[in-house]
């Protein structure tokens, strides 16, 4: 039992020691400047996902290294352990004390952000309302009853189940209610229907991949779906893009279904309208100044009437509505405009107030103390 807990104690030193904390900040460093350069070559969200949200990293030239997640994870280990369990409570400490926990603060709300915030978009034009918004980068395929099959079942199969069908992989999913399965032949993150003959063809047509885009919003998903009727094996089969007009509308049973490639979307609690939209340019020039929106908030029957432009978004029941841009972008004097604004829900968004607050409220006492420590020494010097 006593060995037990000497290995527990020197964990928890070692968990808590300034060696660890200078390890950290230097794999820190790396990845951000690994990521940086990185960039150049790839997209902000490809970076992001594999440097900054990923707990490996497996790099071309140094091999295996830790992500940033996993860095920030250890940090508030490394923290919580050296800075607050192992600090002598007094008030000359008692400024460090706080401003740790003002850290710890400001990670807890980098996780909550990112393991629960939502992301998305609304584009609407004057006279147009939104009771949802739209994801940037994240797609689902769903199947929809139609008419008198109101009653059935929907079901959604989110991207990370489609990539699973990547390269030609087969996969099906079930669902209770629905009177055929969904099977994913192939899937292809950014895609476009070409025309084609042979065994690849569905309907004279193949999906053709591409490469990924800098700009992931910019990837059009393509998909390879077949229904299969549980009852006589019977199949139907038809390619699914994302930049389709209309679902596909398939009968099966006397049942009518839609399937559909779309991106995911998120109710709002209150619908968002837009009553005009205005843009200023820079004097003897295209570039533009700013960008306003003036939209009305109905929410439970009352109206608020509030304007949206770059640097004041719009905050309402934990939802931020910010000016992303405009179009088109061709527009000539007269043409109707549509706005397109940026949603954000995220339960964090207090926390980096709170902990920079905690943070600045920290070091004045460190300093404080110091100071009026400073002063009792230098006085006691001098009436010697």
């Amino acid at each position: 039992m006593s060995k037990a807990i000497a290995i527990g104690r020197w964990i928890f030193r070692f968990l808590g020691s300034y060696g660890v904390s200078v390890v950290l900040l230097l794999f820190l460093a790396l990845l951000t400047f690994l990521g940086t350069i990185d960039q150049v070559h790839h997209g902000l969200y490809e970076v992001q996902k594999k440097y900054f949200e990923s707990l490996i990293v497996f790099h071309r030239y140094l091999g295996v290294l830790p992500g940033v997640y996993l860095l920030l994870v250890l940090a508030f280990v490394n923290i919580f352990c050296g800075a607050i369990l192992r600090t002598r409570l007094g008030w000359r400490h008692m400024g460090l004390f706080i401003a740790h926990a003002g850290i710890l603060i400001l990670l807890a709300g980098a996780f909550v952000s990112h393991e629960f915030s939502v992301r998305g978009h609304v584009t609407l034009y004057e006279g147009e309302q939104a009771e949802s918004f739209i994801s940037y980068d994240a797609w689902e395929l769903v199947v929809t009853p139609q008419d008198e099959n109101a009653g059935k079942q929907e079901l959604a199969i989110s991207g990370a189940d489609l990539d699973r069908a990547a390269s030609n992989t087969s996969v099906t999913f079930y669902a209770d209610g629905l009177p055929f399965d969904v099977v994913v032949k192939d899937f292809a993150a950014n895609a476009r229907p070409v025309p084609a003959d042979g065994v690849e063809a569905v309907d004279g047509f193949r999906l053709e991949r591409l490469d990924h885009e800098r700009e992931v919003e910019r990837n059009v998903p393509g998909a390879h779906v077949v229904l299969r009727d549980t009852a006589s094996g019977e199949e139907v089969e038809s390619l699914l893009w994302g930049m389709a007009r209309y679902p596909w509308a398939v009968t099966i049973d006397g049942e009518r279904w839609a399937v559909n490639l779309r991106r995911v979307s998120w109710p709002l609690p209150f619908v968002l309208r837009l009553d005009r939209f205005t843009r200023e340019f820079y004097p003897g020039t295209t570039t533009p100044k700013a960008f306003i929106s003036e939209v009305t908030l109905l929410d439970d029957g009352l109206e608020q009437h509030a304007r949206i432009s770059m640097n004041a978004p719009l905050r309402h029941r934990g939802y931020t509505a910010y000016q992303a841009s405009w179009g088109p972008a061709d527009a000539r004097p007269g043409d109707r405009l549509y706005s397109s604004l940026s949603v954000v829900r995220n339960p964090a968004e207090p926390f980096p107030l709170y902990a920079c607050a905690a943070i600045c409220l920290g070091l004045v006492v460190h300093f404080c103390v110091r100071l009026v420590g400073y002063l009792r020494a230098e006085n006691a010097r001098r009436t010697r």
